[in-house]
């Protein structure tokens, strides 16, 4: 099946690390999401915005062929652009602010989608404020990537989410938020059940 790989944490995969299952490739493509960015799939095709969202001739085109499935990509947040991009001082703050008023940009275009009868499906590598981790720890504080607020306001059937590796889920209207954790222990102490997570969306 065609698969969408998306960019984690730096220390573990240095930008460009997993653009070699591109090549890997035989009968379905592989596509690597390394910035943020809307991809379509479409006939087994992955097709990619020219830049953080589909901007409207690119979003025609992607309702005019009825595309399967639309992800919104976010991956790994370069802290250090980031900085650049804000101010050193308002850089861990500011991730949460940045990311909230891309993912509303993204919802107004997966609403459009949404009621053409596309699937859309968020993907990203992130921390969201008040998970709990695979240890029990819940996250809250101000230098965390996302609210759940935020990542509802991106308007997909389902976002999923990598990072934390305690399985755990969210629901609004219908919509899904959810972390499918680990497929194995790799931290000490890990708690619950580790497996995979199946997500079903119908138009």
């Amino acid at each position: 099946m065609p698969v969408l790989m998306l960019q984690g944490t730096f220390s573990y995969e240095p930008p460009g690390t997993l653009r070699n299952f591109e090549l890997m490739a035989t009968n379905h493509q592989i596509y690597v999401a390394e910035r943020v960015q809307q991809v379509s799939l479409h006939e087994g095709r992955f097709y990619a915005s020219s830049g953080p969202v589909y901007w409207d001739a690119e979003l025609q085109e992607v309702l005019a062929i009825g595309a399967d499935v639309v992800f919104t990509c976010l991956p790994t947040v370069n802290k250090g652009q980031l900085a650049a991009a804000v101010g050193a001082k308002d850089a861990a703050t500011g991730l949460e602010a940045v990311l909230s008023d891309y993912l509303n940009s993204a919802g107004r275009i997966n609403q459009r989608l949404r009621a053409a009868g596309i699937r859309t499906v968020g993907v990203s590598y992130g921390t969201v404020n008040g998970c709990t981790t695979e240890h029990g720890m819940t996250m809250a504080g101000f230098d965390y990537g996302f609210s759940l607020g935020a990542l509802f306001d991106a308007e997909c059937d389902v976002f999923m989410l990598g990072h934390i590796h305690k399985a755990q889920q969210w629901e609004r209207a219908g919509r899904v938020i959810a972390y499918s954790g680990s497929i194995g222990r790799f931290h000490y102490g890990e708690e619950g059940d580790k497996g995979y997570l199946i997500c079903e969306t119908s138009r």
